[in-house]
């Protein structure tokens, strides 16, 4: 059995606190800053799930159902959630919240992830199906091959795949936008069928890479120099564009901070342990610590030195609540 990366589970750790950034911000103008920087989080996110996948439909399509099942429940929930907030005096936490329904919506829903409830959701839509469509990919690569055919041709289509669904991520996401200045809705790119497959894709190539070692060898402190570099790409994007979401610096971070997960070596610790067992379920539930603390806020309206902290609030919060969360899960698996 191979042994757990440490370096993978704290990068892991890392991400969700950049998420809580992303999701609960410092203040302006700082605040702005550190999204933008933290936009590589979730694309780490899948681009780890890439690393790790198998090429076994029985594999896959259990992942489909499990991530497809969360999101659908969590959907639900906030859903739900919102419907009593909307209805209180709190409505204005309820300001983000994708709640009409039409047939349109639902198909989206259904198909490309569009929130109900919540727009953080999208990743586990983005899971279920990518498992899926990566595994046809590999179908059509092993095809092209013929089963049987040379490894490294095998590993020039599947770098070739990932150019291609990076040029198209970046096309739709910002491409369109700089030359004719329309803005395309963000579900039109950010799903299973484009960021989700091109993140897997990023994750199986980074994996060939470290195979192939022997040819292709980058060190760490070229890793790091590279990350500074996406870094201050991702800077330049955000200043100067009137994009919100994924960069191009963040696709640079995102490869070279996992280039080298073979190459660190990070003791066991209780935050590498910690992070092993709950990372999924941190991404879940810290949305529901900021609600309340923004309930707790609206209701005590003296805490202004409260947004200074409340990132660092919410991240020692979920870290504390999720534990007895995942035992009461394990115990109603059990029964």
């Amino acid at each position: 059995m191979r042994k757990r990366n440490n370096y993978l589970d704290l990068v892991k750790f890392i991400s969700f606190c950049m998420v809580v950034f992303i999701h609960c911000p410092f203040p302006e103008p700082v605040g702005e800053c550190i999204i933008a920087i933290s936009r590589c989080a979730v694309p780490i996110f899948l681009t780890i799930s890439g690393i790790f996948y198998k090429h076994d439909f029985k594999k896959c399509r259990y992942n489909a159902i499990k991530y497809g099942s969360m999101y659908l429940i969590f959907s639900a929930i906030w859903t739900f959630v919102y419907s009593i907030i909307k209805t209180s005096e709190f409505t204005v936490l309820a300001q983000w919240s994708n709640l009409k329904f039409d047939f349109l919506r639902f198909i989206l829903f259904i198909v490309l992830g569009y929130p109900f409830g919540n727009e953080y959701l999208w990743y586990l839509h983005a899971l279920a199906g990518s498992y899926l469509t990566i595994y046809l990919i590999e179908e059509i690569i092993d095809y092209l091959v013929n089963k049987k055919g040379n490894y490294k041709i095998r590993c020039k289509l599947l770098i070739e795949f990932t150019i291609f669904y990076i040029l198209i991520i970046l096309l739709i996401s910002s491409g369109i936008e700089f030359v004719s200045g329309y803005n395309v809705p963000t579900v039109l790119w950010r799903n299973f069928a484009i960021e989700g497959t091109c993140l897997f894709l990023l994750g199986q190539t980074i994996r060939e890479i470290i195979n192939a070692r022997n040819d292709i060898k980058i060190s760490i402190r070229a890793s790091i120099i590279m990350c500074i570099i996406g870094l201050i790409i991702t800077l330049i994007e955000w200043h100067y564009t009137s994009r919100k979401d994924l960069y191009f610096g963040s696709l640079i971070i995102c490869f070279f901070a996992l280039i080298v997960y073979e190459n660190v070596s990070i003791k066991e610790s209780f935050l590498v342990k910690f992070s092993r067992k709950y990372s999924l379920l941190l991404y879940l539930v810290h949305p529901f610590v900021i609600l309340i603390i923004q309930l707790i806020e609206l209701k005590i309206t003296n805490m202004v030195l409260l947004n200074y902290y409340k990132p660092f609030l919410t991240i020692a919060l979920t870290c504390l609540i999720v534990p007895p969360i995942h035992r009461c899960i394990t115990l109603i698996k059990k029964y």
